[in-house]
């Protein structure tokens, strides 16, 4: 957030949309539906998935406040994992927002 000429805030109105790379231990431990649920909160959309190499891929679109309020839920982790690195990777600006998030169970 910043503050217009004015002095009242500014908030961005423009969604952008991020790849965020988390690794650790995030496999089996219900780290997939612990993005959803915060995903949804926040009105994000994009999914999540496990890759082949025991990282967790999410790709978030939405407003940039509430996809840096994610992140820090994805750096917590749910209760048994252990998140080593979480590695943001802007793609610019946003699409049409193409529907809710979720589990992408494809490897």
């Amino acid at each position: 957030m910043s503050e217009t000429p004015s002095g009242r805030p500014h908030f961005p109105t423009t969604a952008v949309t991020e790849s965020i790379i988390v690794s650790g231990h995030v496999h089996g431990v219900g780290y997939r539906a612990f993005v959803l649920s915060h995903a949804l909160r926040l009105g994000l959309w994009g999914k999540v998935r496990n890759q082949e190499d025991k990282t967790v891929l999410v790709v978030v679109s939405g407003l940039p406040d509430a996809i840096d309020q994610l992140v820090l839920e994805l750096q917590k982790g749910p209760f048994g994992s252990r998140v080593d690195c979480v590695l943001r990777t802007s793609l610019g600006v946003a699409g049409e927002q193409s529907g809710p998030f979720v589990i992408d169970r494809d490897l």
